[in-house]
């Protein structure tokens, strides 16, 4: 079973507006009501060659902020997180173009690079006790969090997996030899689709507690001049 296919299945059990092509395997986009507002929940392939893919999911939420403001908060275990910290996570928005590595993070996440436009901020933002005890859990997944467009106070919420963050077993990404659906195995079913089920669910939870995390607090007043 693709993705698109457990997609389809999550729209079935729990409503939304679904976008995708069965044979398009790896690029479905599902839009759903949220506990706190709309969802944009996109399954997709990354990477410079069809022999070379990244799988990811996402879900994004939308918050209004006072100004522009960036968080990242990224995997664990990933990779070129030392390069992130050598160039020092610029990133591009508007007046202030520095993201500054936070060096107060709850002692759970000391691992992960996390990168934000304002430290201080940031420190009222992780004090959030659900969103930190989901980043403690799934090592692997993340936050991030941006302005739509420089000057603007409406930002997107985006928490984000590999595939391997999911449980699932590997013919779940393949169709069966004979050409049949493996989801018509009940037992197959029984065993996979739940799995995709609850990880989603968790990762959507995740994406709402981190909107939650970045509007319980007002943002401090910036010195003139900043």
């Amino acid at each position: 079973m693709t993705w698109n296919e457990n997609l389809y299945r999550y729209w079935k059990a729990h409503g939304g507006t679904l976008f995708a092509i069965l044979e398009q395997t790896w690029d479905g986009t599902l839009m759903m009501e949220g506990s706190k507002g709309p969802l944009l929940i996109r399954t997709e392939a990354v990477g410079p060659s069809r022999y070379e893919l990244d799988y990811y999911i996402t879900v994004t939420a939308q918050v209004t902020l006072e100004r522009p403001y960036a968080l990242h908060i990224r995997p664990a275990s990933l990779m070129w997180t030392g390069v992130h910290q050598v160039l020092g996570g610029v990133m591009d928005l508007g007046k202030s173009t520095t993201l500054y590595q936070n060096p107060r993070a709850p002692k759970s996440l000391k691992k992960r690079h996390i990168t934000t436009s304002e430290p201080p901020f940031t420190k009222w933002v992780l004090q959030s006790a659900p969103l930190v005890e989901l980043l403690a859990q799934r090592k692997d997944w993340a936050v991030r969090i941006g302005a739509s467009a420089a000057d603007e106070r409406l930002h997107a919420v985006t928490a984000y997996a590999k595939t391997d963050a999911f449980f699932l077993a590997p013919e779940v990404f393949s169709m069966d030899s004979s050409g049949e659906d493996p989801a018509d195995d009940p037992e197959l079913s029984e065993r996979q689709t739940p799995s995709f089920d609850e990880t989603l669910t968790q990762l959507i939870r995740l994406a709402e507690e981190a909107a939650a995390a970045v509007t319980a607090w007002p943002m401090p007043i910036l010195p003139s001049g900043e």
